[in-house]
């Protein structure tokens, strides 16, 4: 569901796991909070309700971060580096 919240253009707070850490660019995007910390994200959750999202990059932004994370160049390189090693 990440993922596709961000294709959406959408800011997240997410726990610091999996893709989480190479798709979110923290207060740019949404924020990442430390692994089973509900309190970190009830206040990150708040915040960002508090604040608005006026500070995120635009959901055109977002999403173009993120489809470029996913493109097919990017994981050419990604496997490419992986047959390398």
């Amino acid at each position: 569901m990440l993922a596709e919240a961000l294709m959406c253009g959408t800011p997240v707070v997410s726990f610091d796991v999996g893709m989480a850490r190479e798709l979110i660019r923290e207060g740019q995007n949404g924020y990442l909070v430390p692994r089973f910390d509900a309190k970190s994200v009830a206040k990150r959750v708040f915040s960002m309700y508090s604040s608005g999202i006026g500070s995120f990059d635009t959901p055109f932004e977002i999403h173009q971060q993120v489809a470029e994370v996913f493109s097919i160049k990017s994981w050419k390189n990604k496997v490419s580096n992986l047959v390398t090693l």
